[in-house]
């Protein structure tokens, strides 16, 4: 039996990646579309997004375009209601306008919904070959995204806005946090909450910067961060500890309600999920030793950048999305 093909779009800051992808989650061509041009406004990015897909090898018996966009959409899933690193696109109606342009099905998601969902689908979500049923997944990039898969579906709540897990939190009396409320995940375990730890604690600027203008130029000082810690920098150790700790908390606060066959842990700060598990193992299991739960099995995501694409063009495989 052929395999089916979508087309998979995921809407960055600056760029958009765009991938003609077959339903077991290979990507079977590629295109990158700098963005700095739309923003003059959202009918911009949907004729370079249509130009990129007609451009693209074997797009044209594709089945369908699914596309990862990060904001909040409304219930159906059409509109982008908000998205902070995107404001010129708020209230656009980007599914109806992107169908008319391409003359294909669109489907649309939350980007971080997306790649936890491409993990699902295809990574490191995968069983004996089959999608985990029940699993629970973290983004950690820019900020702390995640996805929810409760009975092989994303579970995404009465309004479409559910698994907004960067906003959890973990520490009522934490640092504020730009949603308005404090201690929440993102500000411990995404870069921006990473950096802000590291400059309140004078790694990021000053005498003790880990990344000064000694360095070699270009060094991210997210990588100098836990390059110090895994060397036993005693204030890199603290700060990669918290975000471990707060991380273990999280996990343990949705395992106890959610139940789920494992978590997926996907983006940058993944790779360096063995620096984190130090603190994040200890806080996991004491979260949930009430609850009579074993800690369920922590996976870094397979599929890399890639996730985002792969998991919007699978958007179509979701039977609980309804466009």
């Amino acid at each position: 039996m052929s395999l089916t093909r979508h087309v998979g779009v995921d809407i960055g800051g600056t760029r958009v990646k765009v991938g003609l992808v077959d339903s077991a989650g290979t990507i079977l061509a590629r295109a990158l579309v700098e963005t700095a041009d739309a923003r003059c406004g959202p009918d911009a990015l949907v004729g370079l997004i249509g130009d990129a897909i007609e451009a693209l090898d074997g797009a044209a018996g594709a089945d369908g375009v699914g596309v990862g966009v990060p904001g909040v959409l409304d219930a159906g899933g059409q509109r982008v209601v908000q998205s902070p690193n995107l404001p010129w696109i708020d209230g656009f109606g980007l599914g109806p306008a992107l169908a008319t342009r391409t003359g294909m099905a669109v489907r649309i998601d939350n980007d971080a919904n997306c790649v936890i969902w491409g993990e699902t689908r295809a990574g490191a979500g995968r069983v004996d070959g089959v999608p985990a049923p029940f699993l629970l997944g973290f983004a950690l990039g820019t900020g702390v995204g995640g996805g929810i898969v409760s009975d092989g579906a994303l579970l995404r709540g009465a309004r479409g806005r559910g698994a907004e897990i960067g906003h959890l939190c973990v520490d009522p009396h934490g640092p504020p946090c730009g949603c308005g409320g404090r201690g929440c995940l993102e500000q411990y375990a995404s870069q921006t909450g990473l950096l802000r730890a590291m400059r309140a604690c004078g790694l990021l600027d000053g005498p003790a910067a880990l990344v000064g203008p000694a360095a070699v130029a270009g060094t991210d000082p997210i990588v100098a961060l836990f390059d110090a810690a895994e060397a036993g920098h005693p204030l890199a150790v603290s700060v990669v500890d918290a975000a471990g700790k707060a991380l273990g908390v999280a996990i343990a606060s949705l395992a106890a309600v959610l139940g789920p066959q494992m978590v997926i842990i996907a983006g940058g700060i993944a790779t360096r999920l063995e620096a984190l598990s130090g603190a994040l193992e200890p806080a996991l299991a004491r979260h949930l030793a009430d609850t009579q739960q074993p800690p369920p099995p922590i996976r870094v995501g397979t599929l890399g950048t890639d996730a985002g694409v792969i998991g919007a063009a699978l958007l179509f495989d979701d039977p609980a999305i309804a466009r």
